[in-house]
Protein backbone atom coordinates (compact mmCIF):
# COMPACT_ATOMS: atom_id res chain seq x y z
CA UNK A 1 0.00 0.00 0.00
CA UNK A 2 1.29 3.16 -0.94
CA UNK A 3 1.87 5.91 1.23
CA UNK A 4 -1.27 8.41 -0.58
CA UNK A 5 -3.36 4.85 -0.01
CA UNK A 6 -2.70 5.03 3.92
CA UNK A 7 -3.69 8.46 3.97
CA UNK A 8 -7.02 8.12 2.02
CA UNK A 9 -7.82 4.95 3.92
CA UNK A 10 -7.05 7.84 7.47
CA UNK A 11 -9.69 9.74 5.96
CA UNK A 12 -11.66 7.06 5.14
CA UNK A 13 -11.44 5.15 8.79
CA UNK A 14 -12.25 9.08 10.20
CA UNK A 15 -15.51 9.11 7.93
CA UNK A 16 -16.83 6.05 9.09
CA UNK A 17 -16.15 7.13 12.72
CA UNK A 18 -17.87 10.22 12.21
CA UNK A 19 -20.76 9.07 10.11
CA UNK A 20 -19.76 11.09 7.08
CA UNK A 21 -20.12 10.71 3.16
CA UNK A 22 -17.49 11.30 0.86
CA UNK A 23 -20.03 13.70 -0.90
CA UNK A 24 -20.37 15.22 2.94
CA UNK A 25 -16.35 16.22 3.02
CA UNK A 26 -16.83 17.50 -0.97
CA UNK A 27 -19.18 19.44 -0.07
CA UNK A 28 -16.96 20.78 2.84
CA UNK A 29 -14.02 21.29 0.85
CA UNK A 30 -15.75 22.75 -1.96
CA UNK A 31 -14.49 19.93 -4.48
CA UNK A 32 -16.44 17.35 -6.04
CA UNK A 33 -16.89 14.08 -5.14
CA UNK A 34 -14.57 12.17 -7.38
CA UNK A 35 -11.78 14.40 -6.13
CA UNK A 36 -12.37 13.11 -2.45
CA UNK A 37 -12.64 9.73 -4.19
CA UNK A 38 -8.70 10.05 -6.05
CA UNK A 39 -7.63 11.09 -2.62
CA UNK A 40 -9.22 8.52 -0.46
CA UNK A 41 -7.97 6.03 -3.10
CA UNK A 42 -4.67 7.03 -3.43
CA UNK A 43 -4.98 8.49 -6.49
CA UNK A 44 -4.16 11.94 -6.44
CA UNK A 45 -0.93 13.07 -4.44
CA UNK A 46 -2.00 15.67 -1.62
CA UNK A 47 0.07 18.22 -0.14
CA UNK A 48 0.25 19.70 2.89
CA UNK A 49 -2.33 22.62 2.51
CA UNK A 50 -4.88 20.54 1.44
CA UNK A 51 -4.16 18.03 4.39
CA UNK A 52 -4.94 20.81 6.64
CA UNK A 53 -8.13 21.39 5.27
CA UNK A 54 -9.21 18.06 5.40
CA UNK A 55 -8.21 18.07 8.82
CA UNK A 56 -9.64 21.08 9.39
CA UNK A 57 -13.15 20.27 8.23
CA UNK A 58 -13.00 16.47 10.23
CA UNK A 59 -12.29 18.35 13.58
CA UNK A 60 -8.77 16.07 13.67
CA UNK A 61 -5.15 16.60 13.84
CA UNK A 62 -3.28 16.27 10.80
CA UNK A 63 -1.01 13.57 12.49
CA UNK A 64 -4.21 11.10 12.90
CA UNK A 65 -4.41 11.63 8.49
CA UNK A 66 -0.75 10.81 8.40
CA UNK A 67 -0.12 8.89 10.69
CA UNK A 68 0.86 5.14 9.24
CA UNK A 69 -1.90 2.98 10.22
CA UNK A 70 1.10 0.26 11.58
CA UNK A 71 2.13 2.71 14.22
CA UNK A 72 1.03 2.02 17.14
CA UNK A 73 -1.43 5.13 18.95
CA UNK A 74 0.04 6.32 22.23
CA UNK A 75 -2.13 7.94 24.63
CA UNK A 76 -1.71 11.04 25.74
CA UNK A 77 0.04 10.16 28.84
CA UNK A 78 2.32 7.78 26.81
CA UNK A 79 3.67 10.53 24.74
CA UNK A 80 6.86 12.80 25.69
CA UNK A 81 6.41 16.39 25.10
CA UNK A 82 9.63 18.30 25.75
CA UNK A 83 11.01 15.51 27.78
CA UNK A 84 7.96 14.90 29.86
CA UNK A 85 4.57 14.06 29.26
CA UNK A 86 2.75 15.82 26.73
CA UNK A 87 -0.86 17.39 27.59
CA UNK A 88 -3.46 18.10 25.26
CA UNK A 89 -3.10 21.57 25.45
CA UNK A 90 0.59 21.55 24.45
CA UNK A 91 -0.22 19.41 21.73
CA UNK A 92 -2.78 21.79 20.28
CA UNK A 93 -0.78 24.98 21.08
CA UNK A 94 2.25 23.06 18.32
CA UNK A 95 -0.34 22.34 16.16
CA UNK A 96 -1.67 25.93 15.93
CA UNK A 97 1.61 27.41 15.34
CA UNK A 98 2.46 24.70 12.83
CA UNK A 99 -0.92 26.19 10.90
CA UNK A 100 0.52 30.06 11.61
CA UNK A 101 3.37 29.09 9.86
CA UNK A 102 1.74 27.56 6.88
CA UNK A 103 -0.34 30.93 6.47
CA UNK A 104 2.53 32.82 6.50
CA UNK A 105 4.28 30.53 3.96
CA UNK A 106 1.37 31.16 2.03
CA UNK A 107 1.35 34.85 1.97
CA UNK A 108 4.63 34.82 1.17
CA UNK A 109 4.23 33.22 -1.91
CA UNK A 110 1.07 35.05 -2.79
CA UNK A 111 1.74 37.02 -5.90
CA UNK A 112 1.05 40.76 -5.38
Amino acid sequence: MSYFEEVGQNIQNVLNRKNLRKTDLASRLHTSRQMVQKIINGQKAINVKEIASIADVLSVSVDELLRPSSQQILSTAEVQFMGRPGEAQEFAFVEKIIREYMKLEDRLYESP
